[in-house]
C-alpha cells in the first residue's frame, strides 16, 4: 500500500509542471493577442480569483465555456458591469471582475466665444 501512495504521490509531482505550464500557455496568449505583457492584465489573475487556480473569475469561465477562444467571448460583458470584455482589456482593466472597469470621461462643453450669439 505504501508503494502505491508513493508511486501517486510521484505521478503528481511529474505532472504538476505540465498543468501549470498548460495554463500559463492560456495568458502568454492572451498577452500576446492583447500586447498587456507589461500590463497588470498579466497575472493568473486574468481568470482565477486572487491568483486561486481552483477557481475562476466570470471571465476565465467564459473563456472556458467557449472553446478557450479570445475572439469569442470579445463582445461579451463576462462580469456584467456595463463594458465588453474587450474595452476592459483595452483600458487595462480586468474582464471578470465588476469592481475594476474603464473610467469614463465626460466630454468638455463647449462655449460659445464671446463675440457670438447661440439661439437657443
Amino acid at each position: 500500500m505504501r508503494k502505491l501512495n508513493f508511486i501517486v504521490v510521484l505521478i503528481g509531482l511529474l505532472l504538476m509542471p505540465v498543468l501549470a505550464s498548460a495554463r500559463s500557455t492560456y495568458l502568454s496568449q492572451f498577452n500576446t493577442r492583447y500586447n498587456t505583457s507589461a500590463t497588470k492584465l498579466n497575472t493568473c489573475n486574468l481568470c482565477h480569483p486572487n491568483g486561486n487556480t481552483g477557481q475562476f473569475t466570470s471571465y476565465g469561465n467564459a473563456f472556458r465555456n467557449n472553446a478557450r477562444n479570445f475572439l469569442t467571448i470579445e463582445p461579451l460583458d463576462s462580469d456584467g458591469d456595463g463594458f465588453s470584455n474587450l474595452t476592459e482589456i483595452n483600458a487595462r482593466t480586468f474582464p471578470g471582475v465588476a469592481t475594476d472597469f474603464p473610467v469614463i470621461v465626460p466630454p468638455k462643453q463647449l462655449k460659445a466665444p464671446d463675440n457670438v450669439r447661440v439661439n437657443p
